[in-house]
């Protein structure tokens, strides 16, 4: 029988009145902590949502960044949700505009076929992306797979002469000059690489440019910017 460990952190949430509701009646078995309002609130008013797994983790993963009005949708009762809402006020942490409430998805649920994950790391996002290739999600239109390096590239890549890619993915529109080696990157659209290039444990923003023989380790390039030739460095980020 499988052990189950559930964090004292989120039971301590719990003090002062609350409690640990465990329910059989849902059709996946998994355990889920989740704040009251989801099973007071959230699924009364969303009656058409059946399963945790399915449903309810991926709709909260996907609007956690808009705040808990937006996960009740367009269709419940506009005073309802705006109840829920008020009753979380005093205590919830805001967004910038001042006006969302936020919350926060702590979990991640991998069912078969698909799954969902939150990205707040650089490594969490090159994990999901070799993840998608891995598992053949729907990629897009135009996109080949090197199942042997386990690497993604996207339509009309020019790839250079020798050049050997591993647990990567490469953004449409993309040129890597001859001889370069990537290592568990994740370079976005339109991005030009220069010759002798080794990139690896890296993230690439659309449209910027690394010039040649650069070695890149854990560091991140936005969108637009330039990394001049011999450029050699390890965590560090480089903008526009």
């Amino acid at each position: 029988t499988p052990k189950l460990n559930i964090h004292k952190a989120h039971l301590r949430l719990m003090a002062g009145g609350g409690g640990v509701t465990i329910s059989t009646d849902w059709n996946d078995l998994h355990i889920y902590v989740m704040a009251p309002w989801v099973f007071m609130s959230l699924l009364e008013l969303k009656a058409n949502l059946h399963s945790l797994q399915k449903e309810v983790a991926p709709l909260l993963i996907a609007r956690q960044f808009q705040g808990v009005a937006a996960a009740f949708g367009s269709k419940p009762d506009p005073e309802a949700v705006k109840q829920v809402v008020q009753n979380l006020s005093d205590k919830a942490e805001r967004s910038d505009d001042d006006e969302a409430i936020l919350y926060q998805v702590n979990a991640s649920t991998l069912p078969r076929k698909s799954f969902s994950l939150r990205i707040c790391t650089l490594g969490a996002y090159l994990y999901a992306c070799r993840e998608s290739v891995t598992r053949g999600l729907e990629l897009p239109e135009g996109s080949t797979i090197k199942a042997k390096d386990n690497t993604l590239i996207s339509a009309n890549v020019a790839m250079g002469e020798k050049v050997t890619c591993k647990s990567s993915t490469i953004g449409k529109g993309s040129k890597l000059g001859n001889k370069c080696r990537l290592n568990n990157v994740v370079i976005m659209d339109d991005v030009t690489i220069g010759d002798n290039c080794v990139l690896q444990n890296s993230i690439l923003g659309h449209g910027c440019s690394v010039g040649d023989n650069c070695n890149l380790n854990d560091c991140q390039v936005g969108p637009g910017a330039v990394v001049p030739s011999l450029t050699k460095e390890k965590g560090e980020s480089f903008m526009k």
